[in-house]
């Protein structure tokens, strides 16, 4: 497989995504119990965006959003993996996409380090991980399916954060999966500029 980077965002803005402002969402493959691996259907609702934001996004449930202009040098490589994001109530599109993955990477190896695991839904045992502060998180996988080599933005199994069902549904907050992207997506961002994101190559994936 040709390499591949663990795509970290540095600018995090004060913003709940998930089901918060009103997006709807599928369960077919979520947990039945913490609801992790639900999946947005549509364009993703988000509160607060400000127009005044520059550069490359993360919000506070760790999605990344990615500016129209940055968006479009992208979109050179392939549009499967960006999804409109609008405002609640006017439906008014917001200049972000949300990155979205293509497949999903099987669980990472034992070697991986740099994370710990707290309060794991003990059904799916898929969220729960945090990063370790200032220590780095080092990617190891084995076994990978040749045919992800086709992709250009992968995510983990693993799930960073807890999640919770929760009645109403719109109070309910699920953990978020990382994002890997290929070598021509991490090139495109650096010669475009993307501002505030950092690659670090995953190991058994190139």
């Amino acid at each position: 497989m040709p390499a591949y980077y663990l795509l970290t965002v540095g600018k995090q803005v004060g913003v709940y995504g998930g089901p918060y402002g009103g997006s709807e969402y599928s369960l077919v493959n979520a947990c039945s119990v913490c609801g992790t691996g639900a999946e947005c259907v549509g364009p993703h609702i988000l509160p607060g965006i400000r127009r005044a934001w520059k550069g490359v996004l993360v919000t506070l449930d760790l999605e990344i959003l990615i500016p129209d202009e940055l968006a479009g040098a992208l979109k050179t490589i392939g549009e499967d993996f960006l999804r409109d994001v609008v405002r609640p109530k006017s439906g008014e599109r917001i200049p972000y996409y949300e990155l979205m993955p293509q497949g999903i990477l099987p669980r990472f190896s034992a070697q991986t380090k740099g994370y710990e695991i707290e309060a794991q839904c003990p059904a799916c045992k898929r969220d729960g991980h945090f990063n370790i502060p200032h220590v780095p998180l080092q990617l190891v996988y084995e076994d990978v399916d040749p045919s992800l080599a086709k992709k250009d933005v992968l995510c983990t199994f693993e799930h960073f954060g807890n999640s919770k069902l929760r009645t109403p549904f719109k109070d309910s907050g699920f953990a978020s999966p990382l994002f890997v992207v290929s070598e021509r997506f991490a090139t495109c961002l650096k010669e475009n500029g993307a501002r505030r994101v950092e690659l670090e190559e995953v190991k058994g994936l190139g």
